[in-house]
């Protein structure tokens, strides 16, 4: 008898990510005595809890080794307090001991794309040292280059794309086997990553893609992210981990910088058991291993 009603939409599109933070920025100008100033600012930054708010990997092995492989996956899960509670506690990564303390014994981000490479009945040797850390990287210069000018690249994507980027520590899956640490995080709705590429750190976008193991191709007139490359599985799991929907993935020479725009692929989630599996299979077992 009467028409369906229609779905109510105040805005005929969504809203960006840099258009959201325009309209902040510009509320924050008038000061916060506007009600939507007041709704759109930002939490006030939480100290962090003067202890750790969860064990390390290695003291859960030792708390819980007599019960075996099956005790120790169940005393590493954390709730999404403690997840968050991580996050406020690793601030700062690299210049901060907890973050190195915390993530030691877990599969992290930037080596899913390796994990999900090789053989998970038989991993290569190469990628079982890269994930338990026995590759040194400490004094690789590419590292190092990448370190020192990660705010760079920080920098010149607020003065790009107009938002705010703020710091981030180590996110960790519930089941507490999985971490990611994303450069930087924008809002609630997306994460930064960084590339500061040393082979190519004095040219530009355009002249590294000539290099074919290159992270970036043109398609068009549009840069993307090789879905073959490790780099690929990094910012997927990152945003599958810290519950984001979009990536800005900046990538920095001293000549160039460019940002894309990558969003969450929601296929990819299914990979997120495959490390698990891998993690219980191989990581933790080593780890029991060196800890013993």
């Amino acid at each position: 008898m009467y028409p369906p009603p229609r779905e109510y939409r105040a805005l005929s599109q969504e809203v960006s990510v840099p258009e959201k933070e325009a309209f902040r920025r510009g509320l924050s100008e008038l000061g916060r005595f506007t009600g939507l100033g007041w709704l759109m600012s930002s939490e006030p930054p939480q100290p962090p809890p003067s202890r750790p708010p969860i064990p390390t990997v290695h003291s859960v092995i030792t708390s819980a080794t007599q019960g075996g492989l099956t005790a120790i996956i169940a005393a590493l899960a954390i709730t999404e307090e403690q997840r968050r509670a991580v996050h406020i506690y690793t601030l700062q990564q690299q210049n901060n001991p907890a973050w190195f303390e915390l993530r030691k014994g877990r599969l992290t981000a930037s080596n899913f794309g390796h994990v999900l490479a090789t053989k998970p009945d038989c991993p290569a040797r190469a990628v079982l040292k890269r994930v338990m850390g026995q590759s040194s990287l400490g004094g690789v210069k590419s590292v190092q280059w990448g370190i020192d000018n990660e705010g760079e690249g920080i920098r010149a994507l607020q003065e790009k794309v107009g938002i705010h980027v703020e710091p981030s520590g180590l996110w960790l899956t519930k089941s507490g086997m999985l971490g990611a640490s994303p450069d930087g995080l924008v809002g609630n709705s997306a994460v930064v990553e960084v590339k500061c590429p040393y082979k190519h750190r004095n040219t530009t976008v355009e002249e590294a893609i000539q290099d074919a193991a290159f992270y970036l191709e043109k398609k068009g007139h549009q840069y993307h992210l090789k879905t073959t490359h490790p780099y690929w599985h990094q910012v997927q799991g990152q945003m599958h981990i810290v519950e984001r929907n979009e990536c800005f993935f900046v990538v920095w020479t001293t000549k160039d910088c460019i940002v894309l725009q990558i969003q969450k692929d929601e296929v990819w989630v299914q990979n997120i058991p495959l490390l698990e599996s891998f993690y219980k299979r191989h990581v933790l077992p080593a780890f029991m291993e060196a800890s013993g």
